[in-house]
């Protein structure tokens, strides 16, 4: 796959050289990608150490993250209410989702399950350090956050998430807060995720002058519509979480969003939200499920927009955990009052659980390469720009060169404004050896998006194939400037200068007689 994969990893020199030394001081210093995540890049590093470059072994690392992923839901939830069978079905759940195919099919999204992979395991840190507080299990707490938030920071939330589970299941904070006993156990509660939201904060500065550097914050939506886009996300993420059919990879924004739905949606959302405060004594877990899910979603909900999807399936990996919990706990507490006999609705749950395996294996085939995902990506959404983009590269690298081109105007045509199209239009221009197309094409990208350095690089490399060292160096220090750590370009323009030299002595040297 080359969608995204080939930042991560196909093509990145660095990380095909297995962990080395280098590797581990640039994976803590680069902005690559438009994120800081050391921890990421130096699983990658390791995929190719332990096992070299075949792709299958990338993926097999995902799906054990994954699969360790359930297991941590299922001992973490077990340890921390007691009920092992409802926890089994919500981890069962949280496995085999449709909505989760994208963070474990996908190569590039190993940031996903390795972040929450460490996440797990500082809520199970938590678990144990509220059975027996101490310095050493708070340390280790803090430690296991640490990871999660270098291998992605989408854990952020986890001092509030921790809250929730304070109220329930672990009782810890007393509701509601009438006595002054109750105010100051909870302020107490709330000091003591210190340090944690120190380490939340940080992370998020960094990530934010990181996606600024690499040109994906972007304020082409104004606060109203990037407002309603968020209502509508959270209600189609339960949809889609009820019946995760037509997913695709890529959602553009459909703007304007027509009133009514953000209404419609914001009434849903306002209902589900009483319908859980009502039930927060009877079953406290809906209120906490609901809250988790609203809170984990708040660094992907796109009131700080970064990239051009309006909502992804990626984005669901941790926030469903909450809904899962709400849905089976609620269940369970109804069949009871109901008197209906467990082993029905343990069938029941397993019929579920079933249908969403199904579903979620036809979703795996959907991402076997570059045309079935963007091809399936036009089928459901109807086109994007993205999906245009992705089957021209696909098409250029299969030799297609005709159809690539055809791809690649489409993209412009949904998106003039997305500097990808011009990119890679310049670069089958360039593989033709059509120079001055190419060049062409990359002036326009950079021209869209100057804060990119994937158009300069790849101007330079077209110039110093076409013989001009003096008009690559400005584009290769151009590179450099918008992102120090960028692959190869160090060494290919030490390279450049040095040939420059040696090109200048040559000259200046005297000829023999």
């Amino acid at each position: 796959m080359d969608y995204d994969d080939s930042i991560y990893v196909t093509q990145v020199p660095i990380v095909q050289r297995g962990l080395t030394a280098d590797g581990l001081g640039w994976a803590f210093t680069t902005l690559q990608a438009g994120n800081w995540h050391p921890l990421t890049w130096l699983s990658f590093m390791a995929d190719v150490s332990l096992f070299g470059e075949d792709p299958g072994n990338f993926h097999r690392t995902n799906i054990a993250f994954h699969v360790a992923n359930a297991l941590l839901v299922f001992a973490a939830l077990g340890w921390a209410t007691g009920a092992w069978a409802r926890s089994f079905f919500t981890a069962e759940l949280f496995a085999l989702h449709p909505l989760h195919v994208e963070s474990v099919v996908w190569v590039a999204e190993r940031k996903d399950v390795l972040s929450t992979f460490f996440g797990l395991l500082a809520i199970g840190a938590y678990l144990a350090y509220t059975r027996r507080p101490s310095l050493v299990r708070y340390l280790g707490l803090v430690t296991v956050f640490a990871l999660s938030l270098m291998a992605k920071p989408m854990w952020v939330t986890l001092p509030l998430l921790l809250l929730l589970l304070d109220f329930w299941p672990l009782g810890r904070l007393p509701w509601p807060l009438r006595r002054r006993s109750s105010r100051r156990r909870a302020m107490s509660l709330v000091l003591e995720k210190l340090p944690l939201l120190c380490l939340s904060v940080a992370s998020s500065l960094i990530s934010l002058r990181a996606q600024s550097l690499g040109g994906t914050v972007t304020n082409e939506l104004d606060i109203v519509t990037r407002l309603e886009n968020a209502l509508v996300s959270l209600a189609w993420y339960l949809e889609k979480t009820a019946l995760p059919i037509h997913l695709a990879v890529y959602y553009p924004y459909q703007v304007p969003i027509a009133l009514f739905r953000v209404v419609l949606c914001g009434v849903a959302l306002a209902l589900v939200t009483g319908a859980a405060l009502y039930l927060r004594q009877r079953c406290p877990a809906v209120l906490v499920g609901w809250l988790w899910y609203l809170i984990a979603l708040l660094p992907v909900i796109g009131l700080v927009q970064v990239g051009t999807q309006a909502m992804a399936d990626r984005y669901t990996y941790l926030p469903l955990v909450g809904i899962f919990l709400a849905v089976v706990w609620s269940t369970a507490e109804l069949g009871a009052r109901l008197q209906i006999a467990p082993h029905a609705l343990a069938a029941l749950g397993a019929l579920v659980i079933a249908l969403f395996g199904a579903e979620a294996r036809s979703q795996v085939f959907v991402w076997k390469d570059e045309r079935t995902l963007f091809e399936h990506d036009i089928a459901v959404v109807g086109g994007s720009s993205t999906a245009y983009n992705g089957l021209g590269v696909f098409e250029a690298h299969a030799g297609n060169f005709e159809a690539a081109e055809k791809d690649f105007r489409a993209a412009e045509q949904y998106f003039p404004e997305i500097y990808q199209a011009p990119l890679n239009a310049g670069l089958l221009a360039s593989r033709q050896g059509r120079i001055a197309d190419a060049e062409r094409e990359y002036q326009g990208a950079i021209g869209l998006d100057p804060k990119r350095p994937d158009a300069y690089y790849s101007l330079a490399l077209l110039y110093l194939r076409a013989g001009r060292m003096g008009d690559a160096v400005p584009w290769l220090e151009r590179v450099l400037e918008l992102d120090p750590g960028y692959p190869t370009a160090h060494e290919l323009l030490a390279k450049v200068r040095a040939a420059q030299v040696a090109e200048q002595g040559a000259g200046d040297s005297p000829h023999s007689p």
